[in-house]
Order: structure tokens, then sequence, then C-alpha cells
């Protein structure tokens, strides 16, 4: 079995040689992370557009409650790379009607 743990913005930071920082990952598609700690700056990368409408304020409200100091946030607008199983568009808060 190989297991792929992504971690980009952690490589990011080392090849800057930036290393005086605690970096917790946190991804629920890897329970090898284990659960979300608080910390003084949450990222969250091209993640949020896919969290299913319907949860997001929840998803929000989740990364506020982690987040000691700063969040930086981001969500890709673009259309996806990916679609899902069932066709449907993967950055599922897009509206595909407008």
């Amino acid at each position: 079995m190989i297991i792929v743990l992504k971690k980009h913005l952690l490589e990011g930071l080392q090849k800057r040689g930036l290393s005086d920082f605690k970096y917790f990952p946190y991804d629920p598609v890897f329970p090898e992370y284990g659960n979300p700690e608080k910390a003084d700056l949450v990222c969250c990368i091209d993640v949020l557009e896919h969290v299913e409408p319907e949860y997001i304020m929840e998803t929000l409200v989740g990364l506020k409650d982690l987040t000691n100091i700063l969040s930086f946030l981001t969500i890709h607008m673009g259309p996806p790379g990916k679609f899902l199983d069932d066709g449907r568009n993967a950055h599922l808060i897009q509206d595909s009607t407008s």
C-alpha cells in the first residue's frame, strides 16, 4: 500500500528555508493526520470549493474555532480538474446555473 500525504504547504515553506514553526496537517481523507489542532495560523488552500453547500457555514465556523490568530482561506473559482463519479462538478459550491 502506498500512502501519499500531500503537505504541499509544508514543502513550500521548507523550500524557502522556513523551519521555525510547528506544522499540524489535517485532512479528513488522511486519517494518519489525526484530529485537527488549534493553531496561530490556519491555512485552507483550494479545499473549500469541495465542501457541500449545506456544510460550508459549519465548516467555516469549525475553521474559526481552530484559529488562534489568523486564517488564510482560498477557494478555487475556475473549472474543476475532476468531476465526481455521479457527474457533478467536483467544486461543489460553484453554481453551475449562472
